[in-house]
């Protein structure tokens, strides 16, 4: 009887931990995507619906204001200059995605996403990513 008990424990417990451990992973990877953002550039504002048709993993699109930026360069630099400066930046957005791709997804996403002809650069901070993925 004590040879069929002590495997059967050994194995109930082998599968609560595994469970455990995937738990804690799935968990850990939903914190680095909450945390994780690409930043696009763009020359014109991007209608925010067509993006997330095409690309079916967004999250959210958020559009970053400049103001604080050119705020800090108040001091140094002219109003005319700076008025121009707001003029001239292009639109800056924060993409989240859904759930946290694999470095060839990232990568794919990020040339998908340099086709459109009204984005001007994209970063996926993809070396700081790949340590971390």
């Amino acid at each position: 009887m004590k040879s069929f008990i002590f495997p059967l424990v050994f194995m109930m417990f082998a599968f609560e931990f595994i469970l455990v451990i995937n738990a804690t992973i799935k968990h850990y990877e939903e914190l680095l995507n909450k945390d994780y953002n690409i930043i696009i550039a763009s020359s014109n504002p991007l209608d925010e619906n067509a993006l997330r048709m095409k690309f079916k993993n967004i999250s959210s699109i958020q559009s970053l204001d400049p103001k604080s930026l050119i705020q800090r360069l108040k001091n140094d630099v002219s109003a005319s200059n700076l008025a121009t400066l707001e003029r001239s930046l292009p639109k800056f957005y924060s993409l989240k995605l859904a759930s946290l791709p694999s470095q060839s997804d990232l990568n794919t996403l990020k040339d998908e996403l340099k086709k459109m002809p009204q984005i001007t650069q994209v970063e996926t901070f993809s070396k700081t990513y790949d340590k971390v993925y």
